[in-house]
């Protein structure tokens, strides 16, 4: 399990949902300070915690967590689904937003592949 990938997934997942660091941290029950430990892989959540963070953004534990021993396939195929699911909603400003930001996270994440 490694815990900079899963914090880097918390945040990608965050970002995407237009959330702050404050606000997921509320919606987890958990400190702002706590998330920015796991989210950077720092820290190493409680499954209690994992499950309050994974519900409150709306992401499966299994992607969460074992997202690292996919193949690069597909985790190409899953940023296209969700590129295309994105594209579908976008109507209005807030949903362009959330696109935009989602799609800086998901090239900087790319980036540091490389």
């Amino acid at each position: 399990m490694n815990l900079k990938e899963i914090g880097r997934r918390i945040a990608n997942q965050r970002k995407l949902k237009g959330m702050t660091q404050e606000m997921l941290a509320e919606k987890a029950e958990i400190s702002v300070g706590y998330l920015s430990g796991i989210e950077s892989g720092n820290k190493v959540a409680s499954l209690k915690n994992m499950l309050n963070i994974a519900n409150a953004l709306e992401m499966s534990l299994d992607f969460m967590l074992l997202n690292d021993i996919e193949t690069e396939n597909i985790k190409k195929d899953k940023y296209i689904d969700e590129f295309k699911i994105m594209l579908k909603e976008i109507d209005d400003k807030d949903k362009i937003e959330r696109f935009v930001n989602y799609a800086k996270a998901l090239s900087q994440e790319i980036a540091k592949e490389k």
